[in-house]
C-alpha cells in the first residue's frame, strides 16, 4: 500500500489490513475508500461487524471527522453477498452508533468521491459552505419526502 499511495489514485477498496504508518498517510492524503460490511464479513475479512475496520477509518464531525479516511459504503457485489446499498448504511448505523444526519453526510461524500463527471457533482460540491442548520433543513425535507412516500406506499 505505502507503493499504491504514491502514485496516488482516485480510489482504495476494502483497505482490510493498513500498517498504522499507512493509514496515517491514507488519511493526509484524502483518497477515498470503498468498504463493504458484508463481504468483508462473509469473506472473513473480520470476525464479527463491530470489528470492521471502519471504525479506524471514519470519525463523525462531532468527533473531529476532518482527519477520518474518506469512506464510501458499497456492496462489493450484490449478487454474491445478498446485500443492497440500503442494507450496508443500515449495518454501519447499527454497528457503529451513528445518526440518520451522520449517514446522510456520509453519503453526501461517498457523492463527491465517484467517477461521475464534474457537472454531475456541483451542485453537491457548492454545497461545502453550507452550515448544518442547511444541511438539517435538507435532511428533514428528504425524511419527509420519504415519509409521505412511505404513508401512502401500498405494501401489500
Amino acid at each position: 500500500m505505502t507503493y499504491m499511495l504514491d502514485f496516488h489514485p482516485d480510489r482504495f477498496g476494502h483497505c482490510c489490513f493498513v500498517s498504522d504508518g499507512n493509514l496515517k498517510r491514507l488519511k493526509e492524503s484524502k483518497i477515498p475508500i470503498e468498504l463493504c460490511l458484508t463481504s468483508n464479513l462473509l469473506s472473513n475479512s473480520v470476525a464479527e461487524l463491530k470489528d470492521h475496520h471502519f471504525g479506524l477509518h471514519y470519525k463523525p464531525s462531532s468527533e473531529g471527522g476532518r482527519d477520518s479516511t474518506i469512506c464510501c459504503i458499497s456492496t462489493d457485489d450484490s449478487g454474491v453477498f445478498g446485500s443492497s446499498l440500503s442494507k450496508e448504511y443500515k449495518l454501519v448505523m447499527q454497528t457503529f452508533g451513528l445518526t440518520e444526519m451522520e449517514v446522510f453526510n456520509l453519503a453526501k461524500r461517498t457523492l463527491e468521491a465517484t467517477f461521475l463527471a464534474p457537472a454531475a457533482t456541483s451542485e453537491t460540491k457548492e454545497r461545502k459552505g453550507l452550515d448544518q442548520d442547511q444541511d438539517q433543513e435538507e435532511w428533514n425535507s428528504i425524511s419527509a419526502a420519504y415519509d409521505d412516500f412511505y404513508a401512502s406506499w401500498n405494501w401489500n
